[in-house]
């Protein structure tokens, strides 16, 4: 059974060299992907981390912390208090991951306003409408001086 409990470092623990081995439910092969987003569980996160760590070292010290939650907005509010705690680089990606991941479920929902047909309204360019009157010359006059009904 998981139990809360409260950390403190110890004044011994200066200088102590470690690696963090993150997994998250964005982590290519750990997590699982349904209709309704992605999810980790404790089972897959230890099976995942076992399967990295198996060229390791025999005499290595292992320390294993699991968040969990049962929503991602939930799981992003922890992730925040435990990044406070532990300022690692791997639990600050993870927090951004899953506050995009958390926007990015908002903004799907939303309907875009409708675009007008007729691009913004701009000042007429003299130049423009002299290189088109330019144009329409040149084209009446390699017609032969014809115009076209209506025009």
């Amino acid at each position: 059974m998981w139990v809360r409990k409260q950390l403190q470092p110890s004044a011994a623990a200066d200088g102590v060299l470690c690696s963090v081995l993150a997994v998250n439910p964005w982590t290519p092969g750990a997590g699982h992907r349904e209709k309704s987003g992605i999810y980790l569980s404790p089972e897959n996160a230890i099976e995942w981390a076992a399967k990295r760590l198996v060229g390791a070292s025999s005499s290595l010290d292992i320390v294993a912390v699991l968040l969990t939650a049962p929503t991602l907005e939930t799981f992003t509010r922890e992730l925040s208090v435990f990044h406070e705690v532990f300022p690692l680089p791997e639990v600050g990606a993870i927090w951004r991951r899953a506050t995009t991941a958390v926007s990015l479920e908002i903004s799907k929902m939303q309907i875009p306003a409708r675009a007008s047909g007729f691009p913004s309204p701009m000042p007429l360019s003299v130049a423009s409408l002299r290189g088109a009157s330019a144009a329409a010359a040149l084209l009446n006059s390699v017609q032969g001086g014809r115009r076209e009904p209506g025009g």
